[in-house]
């Protein structure tokens, strides 16, 4: 018997690079999410939350930033899990 279960399905982020730009995409149905960012990977990783709101364009949710010459990694997080059924 499995109770408070919820399913919460894993989204996929693409990055583009046109014009001095980084553009980072997902679907724009996908709920409350948050963008994040880190210099650096690993144990000495500071996460913080990128301050833009993304756009909804074409069904995709959109942040355009200036493409940095260091090293920046991003990921999505859920800000609001659903509640139980």
């Amino acid at each position: 018997l499995v109770s408070d279960f919820s399913y919460i399905n894993l989204l996929s982020l693409a990055a583009t690079v046109s014009g001095g730009n980084l553009t980072l995409s997902w679907p724009g149905a996908s709920g409350a999410y948050s963008l994040q960012q880190t210099p650096v990977l690993g144990p000495s990783a500071n996460w913080t939350t990128v301050p833009l709101t993304p756009a909804l364009v074409n069904g995709q949710n959109e942040i355009t930033i200036p493409a940095q010459s260091t090293s920046e990694f991003y990921r999505l997080v859920l800000t609001n899990v659903p509640g139980n059924l």
